[in-house]
């Protein structure tokens, strides 16, 4: 919500924020392992992924909708708590 406000207020055109939510969602969905497993990713970007908030909602949702494929959820809710 604060970094589309943001946007709002420093960018005028709504084409061009349209291009920039466009451009982020693509990114983020690219870049993080929400669609393909997180072993797949190099190392350090394994490492960075498992303290931001995307692998870790993956992990809830994935348990929430999957029976047993994700057990322990602990460390995903403490992540996104926070």
């Amino acid at each position: 919500m604060a970094v589309g406000d943001g946007m709002a207020l420093l960018v005028t055109n709504p084409l061009v924020v349209n291009l920039i939510t466009n451009a982020l969602a693509f990114v983020v969905l690219l870049f993080t392992p929400i669609v393909y497993p997180a072993s797949k990713l190099p190392a350090v970007m394994m490492r960075i992924h498992e303290v931001l908030p995307f692998y870790p909602m993956a992990q809830l949702i994935r348990a929430g909708l999957t029976g047993g494929i994700v057990t322990d959820v602990s460390g995903p809710f403490l992540t996104v708590g926070v």
